[in-house]
């Protein structure tokens, strides 16, 4: 009678010599170099194999338990049946009392003939994948090969020659840090055997991306930086999805890469894959760290915290955004509600210092009533029309109620004490904040702020009443100021003065009746702007600031904004396209200009965005190398083709561009075209 797995002549004997030939395998590939794994003991060399890291500890343990299991197997035919045989027994009761010989137990002589057919079905299989996966490079294709010692490379030239990296050689002493550590760093067999399992995937995964050679480097500096190499390798192995994530993160951006390196802590966020593609909002940012701050005594621990949830949702933002998860639009929406967020906090941490110094800074109403004097941070720029990028300065303004003192505080038999003015309690709080923002702790900082938008720019005092502003606008303020007091909105604060603040400047910004003399202020501004890139020789690549770029677009919008706000406040938007679009459908500009216009917007912003991600610094200017560029472009999703790189095709579509950004930014500024209404 046959079993259900119907095992006809298993000469098992060749699946213990399957064993043999894995370890001879290894031996005659690795052995010309390393002599320690030259044994002639099967089980030694096991070992010996083990030992220096050309097997994982899974694969070992399953070679080595086949191996006994097989050959105490053989042992026991011979013994029982007294034949020279290697031939599992096709009858079950002869089968069944041999599983009792191999100790396994139980009275079914069926189901103990099925026992050990199982465990010998089990081991065999265990032991062809180890063969398969010795022998098979699906990762890689031919021609992987490891050196055996810390002084020869760990895998050569011509193997990483295979794919599409640059400089080769620093590729190699990557990938050789990643095995062996630096100097005078031991590396648990187990690392190394991790490492050799993921350097596959890790090559083939790493050539598929913009800058492939920054993708291992950037590797190698986090796997130094998170001193713990085998928990990483572990999970990279055990992980591809997350491994695809990791590299495409530092194959696309130094800036965020960067992040990563110097807090590696901040890789438990990216470990939840399902959160990075969960969209986030303000309230849930606001909550996420209200939640993070709770218990954090310590004004330092404060900054450290905020600091820590800046740069991982930074980076949770980013690579929402080269997964291609959301557009540029919502990008920089969510940076910008990001920087509203810790601004928000920013002020809360500064008063409740302040607050518990000197008492609340209090104001007389015009009842004569005593009030809580209000404050607000006033957003401009970039954060203003939420359109902040990566590495962005903050443009604040800062505005309180009106004059005052603080209520200073009780002390005992001492009366009230630390009295201060209103002005004095926040200026105070501008230093705080600037230092919450800007100041260097442990965890770097977070953003640099830029108040030169203020009254009177860096002359002027740093925080005003709104008395102050009021005044301010009626009589010394200038063109260039009402543009860009276009972008004004309150970030953080008393929202009833934020408020106040904004209606103020509408009332200096939007007039009803609409000054021509504005259009040749505007055009000067902008002729200055461009003529003192000229000198730097940049005008022709400047993305922002160079011709046709995006401040061609802002000072052209901006144009009508002023022209028609004062009489249409719903064209009084702090965004930059969604003000287009509103001109647009009131038929204020033509549907080509907006088309073109909005079209240009994008392109302009998007490689803007392409530079900054990349980049450490905060950069506006396309690279003149060509390698650079052709990063860039492949970055932004450019391919090349039998006539042209990346690089050009990157080039071409700028020129296109700015040249019609340009020819429409003429005939409106400089040709006299006619603005309906004028």
């Amino acid at each position: 009678q046959k079993t259900a797995y119907e095992i006809k002549e298993c000469d098992w004997s060749s699946d213990v010599c399957s064993s043999d030939l894995v370890i001879q395998v290894f031996q005659l590939i690795y052995g010309g170099r390393d002599e320690h794994i030259r044994e002639r003991n099967s089980l030694k060399a096991l070992d010996k194999i083990y030992e220096r890291g050309y097997l994982s500890y899974n694969d070992y343990s399953d070679l080595l338990n086949a191996y006994k299991f097989l050959r105490e197997l053989e042992n026991r035919i011979q013994i029982s049946f007294g034949l020279q045989t290697h031939e599992i027994p096709e009858d079950i009761e002869e089968r069944g009392v041999l599983s009792r010989k191999m100790s396994f137990s139980g009275n079914d002589i069926a189901a103990l003939s099925e026992d050990l057919t199982s465990a010998y079905i089990g081991h065999t299989d265990r032991v062809r994948r180890v063969y398969d996966n010795l022998f098979y490079r699906d990762m890689l294709g031919e021609g992987l090969e490891y050196g055996s010692g810390r002084d020869e490379p760990f895998i050569s030239i011509e193997t990483i020659d295979g794919f599409n990296f640059e400089d080769k050689e620093r590729v190699q002493r990557n990938l050789q840090l990643m095995y062996n550590g630096p100097p005078f760093y031991h590396p648990t067999t187990k690392s190394k055997d991790l490492s050799r399992q993921i350097i596959p995937a890790i090559l083939r995964l790493s050539s598929q991306l913009p800058d492939p050679d920054m993708a291992i480097n950037n590797l190698e500096r986090f796997v130094s930086a998170s001193g713990s190499r085998e928990v990483l390798y572990s999970l990279l192995l055990e992980n591809e999805k997350f491994m695809e994530l990791l590299l495409s993160l530092f194959g696309n951006s130094e800036f965020l890469s960067n992040i990563l390196i110097r807090q590696p802590d901040l890789i438990d966020g990216l470990l939840d894959v399902e959160g990075i593609y969960r969209f986030k909002g303000l309230d849930d940012m606001c909550e996420e760290l209200s939640t993070m701050l709770r218990g954090v005594d310590s004004y330092e621990g404060i900054l450290n915290e905020m600091r820590k949830f800046k740069r991982g949702e930074e980076l949770r933002i980013g690579l929402r955004h080269i997964l291609g998860e959301v557009d540029l639009i919502r990008t920089m929406e969510d940076l910008s509600n990001l920087a509203g967020v810790y601004l928000r906090m920013a002020f809360e941490v500064s008063d409740a210092d302040l607050s518990g110094k000197y008492g609340s800074p209090k104001i007389e109403d015009q009842d004569g009533r005593i009030r809580d004097c209000g404050f607000s941070i006033i957003g401009m720029g970039k954060l203003g029309g939420y359109e902040l990028d990566f590495g962005s300065d903050l443009d604040l303004v800062f505005v309180y109620s009106g004059d005052g003192n603080s209520s200073g505080i009780e002390v005992g038999d001492k009366g009230i004490t630390n009295r201060i003015s209103n002005h004095e309690y926040f200026s105070k709080m501008c230093g705080m904040i600037f230092n919450i923002a800007g100041g260097f702790t442990s965890s770097g900082f977070a953003y640099r702020i830029d108040t030169g938008l203020r009254p009177d720019g860096e002359k002027g005092t740093l925080v005003l009443p709104i008395n102050g502003f009021r005044d301010y606008f009626s009589k010394r303020a200038e063109t260039w100021e009402r543009q860009a007091l276009i972008k004004a909105r309150p970030i953080a604060g008393d929202e009833t003065l934020g408020e106040e603040f904004i209606e103020i400047a509408h009332i200096f910004v939007y007039k009803k009746k609409f000054d021509p003399s504005i259009i040749s202020e505007i055009n000067r501004m902008r002729e200055r702007m461009e003529s003192e890139l000229s000198g730097r020789g940049e005008s022709q690549r400047d993305i922002k600031v160079g011709y046709g770029g995006i401040v061609d677009i802002e000072f052209i919008t901006q144009l009508f904004q002023l022209k028609y706000g004062g009489r249409d406040s719903s064209l009084r938007t702090t965004r930059t396209l969604d003000a287009l679009t509103r001109l647009n459908l009131k038929k204020l500009i033509s549907q080509q200009d907006f088309q073109q216009l909005t079209e240009s917007y994008i392109f302009l912003r998007r490689t803007e965005n392409g530079l900054r991600i990349r980049n450490e610094q905060s950069v506006n200017v396309l690279p003149h190398s060509k390698t650079e560029l052709i990063r860039l472009a492949k970055m932004l999703g450019y391919s090349c083709d039998e006539k042209r790189t990346e690089g050009d095709k990157l080039i071409d579509e700028y020129r296109y561009h700015t040249e019609r950004v340009r020819e429409i930014y003429t005939r409106i500024f400089k040709n006299g075209e006619r603005i309906k209404g004028l």
